[in-house]
């Protein structure tokens, strides 16, 4: 009996584990988090590309996100270690401000740009990526609210 009763405790406690794993597997979306995505040789650094000749593509998350309900432009960039990151932002006055990421390290895997420039002051905004794998490019956000 008492054998009995141990495979049946193993046998659920085997079904609880498997269950749990079963949903644990389904919660993230494919190809993991970004901070555990890799990219190709020929994919966009920045996750959007244009085709030859055209303005850049408005950027897009997860790889571009701007924080929202915030007086000022913050943004989030995802990346790989050895990318560098920069934004230009065009005021509507016509003066710019910039910013870089610096290269990132071996452990980064983003940046946050907190600009300082107030959202109603913005015209554009255009971030740009290198980095040793995927291909280099430029984005855009047109949409400042």
């Amino acid at each position: 009996m008492e054998i009995w009763m141990r495979a049946v405790a193993l046998a659920a406690l085997t079904l609880t584990a498997a269950a749990a794993l079963s949903a644990c597997s389904g919660a993230q979306p494919p190809g993991g988090s970004p901070a555990e995505r890799t990219r190709a040789q020929d994919d966009p650094i920045l996750g959007v590309a244009a085709p030859a000749n055209q303005d850049p593509p408005e950027c897009a998350a997860p790889v571009v996100e701007r924080t929202p309900d915030v007086p000022t432009a913050e943004l989030t960039v995802a990346g790989q270690p050895g990318d560098t990151f920069t934004y230009e932002i065009r005021k509507k006055d016509g003066t710019t401000a910039s910013g870089t990421s610096g290269e990132f390290g071996p452990d980064q895997r983003e940046v946050v740009f907190a600009t300082g420039v107030p959202n109603a002051d913005i015209e554009l905004v255009t971030i740009s990526a290198d980095g040793p794998t995927g291909t280099p490019g430029t984005c855009t956000i047109t949409t400042i609210t």
